[in-house]
This record gives C-alpha cells, sequence and structure tokens, in this order.
C-alpha cells in the first residue's frame, strides 16, 4: 500500500509539473532586431521593435537581412537570423545562446521584468483619459535618469499643428526652485557646471503648454546629475554589459543607447 500511495504521489507531481512547465513560456519579447522583421498576427502584419511581445498566435517573419533577439522568462537570449517564417512552437525549439557568467542572466531576468512592467502599464492606462498639455511629452531624459555628461539634451514630443511655445519647467528637488524657459522647438540643451545644473544634484523636468501652469497638475520626470565618485561606482556594470552587448555584435553608439534605455543611466 505505501509504494502504491508513493507511485500516486510521484505520478500526480510528475503531471503538474508537465503542466507548469507546458503554460511556462506563452510569449517571448524581443531584444535586439536587424532588418526589418515582423509579425504576422490574426491575419494582420505587425511591425516589431525592442521590447514587442512574440505571442503563441504569432508567427515571426524575417527577410534575407534580418535577425532578431528575444528573451524568455528564465533570462534566456535566443537569436533566429534564417530567412522564413517561425511559429512560436518552432521559436521555442531554438537553443538559447549560452550564458557566459551570471551576469548575463541576471540582465536578462531583468529586461523580462522591465518588458512585463511596460506591458502591463499600457493595459491599464486603456481607456483611461488623460490630460493634453504635459502628460506623456517629455521623450529624454526619461524618467529617473542618471547623466554624467557635460551637457543634457532635453527632448518631447511634438504636438502636430502647434504654434505657440512650450514651456519647459525645471525644479531643482533640493530647493524647490523653479525655472521655466519657453521655446518653439521640441529640443533644448543645457550645459552642466553653469548656475541652472549642477553635478550631484537632483532635478524635475517638465514640458506644458501653458505659462501658468499649476505645479501640483504637471507630470514631472526625475534625473540627477551624477558626480565623478558616483559614475566611477557605476562604471564596472557599465563596462561588463558593454562587453556583453559588444559579443552580440553591437557597436559603440548602439551599447551606449542600449544601456540609456536598459539601465538609464546617459554618459
Amino acid at each position: 500500500m505505501e509504494n502504491i500511495y508513493k507511485i500516486k504521489i510521484l505520478t500526480f507531481s510528475f503531471i503538474i509539473g508537465c503542466a507548469f512547465s507546458l503554460q511556462a513560456q506563452d510569449e517571448f519579447f524581443v531584444y535586439l532586431l536587424k532588418g526589418e522583421p515582423y509579425i504576422d498576427q490574426n491575419d494582420s502584419i505587425k511591425p516589431i521593435s525592442r521590447g514587442s511581445i512574440i505571442e503563441k498566435n504569432a508567427k515571426l517573419i524575417l527577410g534575407k537581412k534580418d535577425v532578431v533577439h528575444y528573451i524568455d522568462d528564465e533570462g534566456e537570449l535566443y537569436k533566429v537570423s534564417k530567412k522564413g517564417s517561425f511559429k512560436f512552437n518552432e521559436l521555442k525549439k531554438i537553443d538559447p545562446k549560452a550564458n557566459s557568467t551570471s551576469f548575463s542572466k541576471n540582465y536578462f531576468t531583468y529586461l523580462w521584468n522591465q518588458f512585463t512592467n511596460a506591458v502591463d502599464n499600457k493595459k491599464n492606462k486603456s481607456g483611461v483619459v488623460y490630460r493634453g498639455d504635459d502628460i506623456f511629452l517629455m521623450q529624454n531624459p526619461t524618467d529617473s535618469a542618471k547623466v554624467y555628461a557635460s551637457e543634457i539634451r532635453f527632448e518631447w514630443k511634438k504636438i502636430p499643428k502647434k504654434k505657440k511655445d512650450y514651456y519647459f519647467i525645471l525644479k531643482d528637488v533640493e530647493t524647490g526652485h523653479v525655472i521655466k524657459l519657453g521655446t518653439p522647438s521640441n529640443e533644448l540643451t543645457l550645459f552642466v557646471h553653469d548656475s541652472i545644473i549642477k553635478q550631484g544634484k537632483s532635478y524635475q523636468w517638465a514640458i506644458t503648454e501653458t505659462k501658468y501652469f499649476n505645479e501640483n497638475e504637471v507630470a514631472f520626470y526625475n534625473f540627477s546629475i551624477l558626480n565623478k565618485s558616483e559614475f566611477k561606482a557605476l562604471e564596472p556594470k557599465i563596462n561588463e554589459l558593454s562587453n556583453y552587448l559588444k559579443s552580440l555584435g553591437l557597436n559603440k553608439k548602439e551599447i551606449k543607447a542600449t544601456i540609456s534605455e536598459d539601465y538609464k543611466i546617459y554618459y
């Protein structure tokens, strides 16, 4: 009786384990791409970009010069670079690239969570009506950015057919001092070390359509200006990630852009 009981337990555990393994991976995220690959899903063609979801009912279509790196929920990285149409189950059968260090696996697990949170945020915001003037206009630097540079280029989305000025708002987090600048452009460059922005300090910035704004109703993005010692503390992580991205075939410009996007470090 005892042996029969053990067999039943083992059989039940095996079935449950199989069920979880079958359900575990039902989507991938695009990590890197070259060329113009796209997804065929529900009889419609969708272009893909970094962070795009490849779902179970989708087919990934690659041309002759296209390359796609994609990740799963366990921090594994995959690569497909052959012309053709790939169903989800075919993408699952591709062997992942070898993770040479625990760093790379941790990095892709971190990215999976970032991509997942971004998708969840979009879903949560669907159907909600927002103010049209300031929210979501800001693009660069992103919220919570860490900047180590002699100048900062602020960029924001253009509003179609807009003729009046945008208003750039900069707030010193420590003192609460606010600077307001009007400009017809959708970009502005400020230099570090002058009277406006200094190393080792934190700021908030926003774009509004009116000079008479209510500070409590403005959507601010936060950023900090790193000093030399703060940046040096981040250099080991930057160098390790740079070397890994270089091994994937990225050039210096692409590496800096990727690090800025993933870790919000601008240097």
